[in-house]
């Protein structure tokens, strides 16, 4: 029995250019593994032998040295295929049995193209054959034409019902909005799909969602797709993108109540992204107002607990949009002159506030007026300096160099010192006081405690820096 080494070698005597291939070749059989290095062999004798084999083996014998070097073995699996005539194999016969080969040595590397080729010349032989239609499917996958590939992953599946791994890939592609299907005809493998999803309910909810859009511009497609987006919810009440899809649908339909509604739903948690959720709530609210106003339906008490949910969405929003990278100052600025104008709006809604507004109206008032300068003073900070927290404004305008920021720091004094009021929200006790209060007033305390923190901390360091003069205790008074 010829070893492998003697294998590779007599491949390339019955190549052209034998030389430049045999070189080629000693890349492949060099440390099959690290116990042993072969040597390649003297060919003479051989050549008769190698005559004698079927190409198929030929290839068999080169397939198997190339599982770790397959780069390498690919321009001999080319030679061989253009010289498909020697021993006499049929031209039929070779490409049916050995272009798949070839095909998934290529798809290995990349060469979707030359994949696709390959497999194309196996299918004009075998074209029911699930692997070659599996094959042809992924280098359309690979070539990103996705309605060709979902095409052939549908006759591969076919042709062998049990291949767990191209229902996988056809589930993927049907969820892609770039995949078109057909209700009729495809009916029979978007029910397979859903059963192959009923563990992944993520991604069977996106196929059901797919389908649903499908239907947009009929008359019950808003209905169809409001309860799906509720039954949704009802599984998964923490799914960001479902609420958000909710409340644009809303938005969209001139449902602006329904929206508004589900702004106040309280079984949410945190968020990743929760700039988005609070910038969606806060053009809500403003189409909210809005449509209150047209109708003229509202009522002191109503209009005066809009405007206090209104003022924690905006504040909210504020919040985040600092900690969000990339957040252009003419934003912010904007963000933070609706938030004047909505506490303004707040304060109008009680007749005669400063005598008539109940402990809790003036504690919400005197919390946002304060939040209102801690963010105006991070604004200031961030003309000054491409940062979004004290920490770094104190490292880079005050340790670094503060003398060239002395003049630009100035203005940021007032509001520091209107910041460090903490008004009545940290003596507040539900009990003491007879009322309940604010609805988030334990979130309240938590951000009154941060923002005096810091405003302390960064006057402490330009009175020690000489930009402000006196006591603390006399500047916080």
């Amino acid at each position: 029995m010829l070893s492998a080494s003697r294998w590779v070698f007599l491949l390339a005597m019955c190549l052209p250019d034998s030389k430049a291939i045999i070189n080629e070749e000693v890349k492949i059989i060099k440390y099959p593994d690290k116990q042993q290095e072969p040597r390649l062999e003297n060919s003479e004798g051989f050549a008769s032998d190698l005559r004698s084999a079927s190409v198929q083996d030929q290839v068999r014998a080169l397939e198997t040295r190339s599982q770790h070097y397959w780069e390498c073995a690919l321009p001999s699996l080319q030679r061989l295929e253009k010289n498909k005539n020697i021993s006499g194999v049929d031209d039929t016969l070779f490409r049916s049995v050995e272009s798949l080969k070839i095909a998934n040595l290529y798809f290995k590397i990349k060469d979707y193209e030359s994949a696709k080729t390959y497999a194309q010349h196996f299918l004009t032989v075998k074209p029911n054959d699930a692997a070659g239609h599996e094959m042809l499917g992924q280098c359309h996958e690979g070539l990103e034409n996705k309605i060709k590939a979902f095409e052939e992953f549908k006759v591969s599946l076919s042709l062998n019902l049990n291949n767990k791994n191209v229902l996988k890939k056809l589930a993927t592609l049907a969820i892609d909005n770039d995949v078109p299907l057909d209700l009729v005809k495809d009916k029979y493998w978007i029910e397979r799909i859903e059963q192959h999803l009923a563990t992944q309910p993520a991604e069977r909810f996106k196929l059901k969602e797919k389908l649903v859009k499908m239907s947009q511009g009929n008359e019950n497609y808003s209905k169809q797709y409001e309860e799906l987006l509720k039954a949704e919810l009802e599984a998964n009440p923490q799914s960001l993108d479902v609420h958000l899809k909710l409340l644009r649908l809303y938005k969209t339909s001139g449902r602006i109540m329904g929206a508004y509604v589900l702004t106040m739903n309280k079984t949410k948690k945190k968020w990743t992204q929760e700039y988005v959720w609070y910038n969606e709530i806060v053009d809500i609210c403003q189409q909210y107002e809005a449509y209150q106003a047209k109708a003229n339906l509202w009522g002191d008490e109503g209009k005066t607990k809009f405007y206090e949910n209104y003022l924690h969405n905006i504040e909210k929003e504020i919040k985040f949009a600092f900690q969000r990278k990339g957040k252009e100052v003419a934003d912010l600025e904007k963000s933070l002159s609706l938030f004047d104008e909505v506490l303004y709006k707040y304060r109008s809604s009680v007749p005669n506030f400063d005598q008539s507004a109940s402990l809790s109206e003036k504690l919400v008032m005197q919390h946002y007026s304060a939040q209102l300068c801690f963010y105006s003073l991070l604004l200031l900070l961030k003309k000054t300096q491409p940062v979004n927290h004290l920490g770094s404004v104190l490292d880079h305008a005050l340790v670094s160099n503060p003398d060239s920021f002395k003049e630009k720091l100035s203005g940021c004094v007032p509001p520091i010192l209107l910041a460090l009021n903490p008004g009545l929200v940290l003596e507040f006790d539900p009990k003491s006081h007879g009322t309940s209060g604010p609805d988030n007033i334990d979130e309240m305390k938590a951000e009154t405690n941060y923002r005096i923190s810091q405003c302390s901390l960064f006057l402490g360091m330009l009175k020690k820096y000489g930009f402000v003069y006196g006591s603390m205790k006399d500047l916080k008074q």
